[in-house]
């Protein structure tokens, strides 16, 4: 890849939102284990070997960084496209300050809404909104710098830039899912697809964050996320009974096995503590049925 648009894009990588998101030590965070500290419960969440001498938060960036890239470049090719010919310093310019005009409407309207107290989904549906705006921002001032640099050429440089970039990410994730499934033998009972890049990040991003392999499986896999476990009304007794029974919330969609395990250790806590029969009567009663002591 040419070196000077390699230049541009690692500097225009500092101002996307998706990379300060994680540049921040501690940006990465972990649920399950935060569920452990606060409950005293044990066994929920999963710390696996990391490959390469890395911890969790390292791999994770190393990893997000060549995707962000790759994904740059992409979408610094798309909007070149959208430029049409021929390519000017001027159409780059405007084009930026179109997407300042965006962003800055996006913003009074988010403002408008949260002084109106408007449904908190409607904020939020907003908030997004000036997320992506505000990244488009950042990609419209690199888009300008490379028109600058590149001219008319500059198509052709980004088609291979993202190509290449692209094959990087890609390749690094593959053999990163290898070598940590290597390391970690229980993951092999994760059937995750080696072709399909979506489902290895997912594993990955799963074993990272220290979630359990059935936690990750119904992730990444199964494709059990919030929208689907809220329809379940199995699911949503379950975790009823647990914020009742630990005062907290799980801060992230568990698997039924994690969840069923929780119940169970809350059952043997209530056994062990000076009020057990009590404690164990109130969270039969908000489960809606005994439960089986394991």
């Amino acid at each position: 890849m040419d070196e000077k648009l390699d230049a541009i894009l690692e500097k225009g990588l500092k101002g996307n939102r998706r990379y300060q998101a994680f540049v921040e030590p501690g940006s990465w965070i972990y649920p399950a284990e935060d569920f452990e500290k606060e409950t005293g419960l044990k066994g929920i969440s999963r710390q696996y070997t990391i490959p390469d001498g890395r911890t969790s938060e390292e791999a994770h960036f190393h990893l997000i960084t060549k995707e962000i890239k790759a994904d740059m470049a992409a979408s610094l090719l798309d909007d070149v496209r959208k430029l049409g010919a021929p390519v000017s310093a001027e159409r780059a310019k405007d084009f930026n300050a179109a997407a300042k005009d965006e962003l800055s409407g996006l913003k009074n309207h988010l403002k408008e809404l949260q002084a109106s107290g408007a449904d908190y989904m409607d904020v939020e549906s907003i908030a997004v909104d000036v997320y992506r705006a505000q990244s488009k921002v950042s990609y419209s001032k690199t888009l300008v710098k490379l028109v600058e640099h590149f001219g008319d050429g500059l198509e052709s440089k980004l088609e291979d830039a993202a190509v290449s970039l692209r094959k990087d990410y890609e390749r690094e994730m593959v053999g990163f899912y290898d070598k940590l499934e290597r390391l970690n033998p229980e993951l092999k009972t994760i059937p995750a697809d080696r072709g399909n890049i979506r489902q290895l990040r997912d594993v990955v991003d799963g074993a990272l964050s220290h979630f359990n392999p059935d936690d990750i499986k119904a992730f990444s896999i199964d494709r059990f996320t919030g929208i689907e476990a809220r329809k379940d009304a199995e699911w949503v007794k379950n975790n009823d009974a647990i914020e009742t029974g630990t005062g907290t919330a799980m801060y992230w969609i568990a698997s039924k096995p994690t969840q069923e395990k929780t119940l169970a250790l809350l059952e043997e806590k209530a056994k062990s503590s000076p009020t057990g029969h009590a404690a164990r009567e109130e969270q039969r009663r908000s489960h809606g049925k005994t439960m089986i002591s394991r």
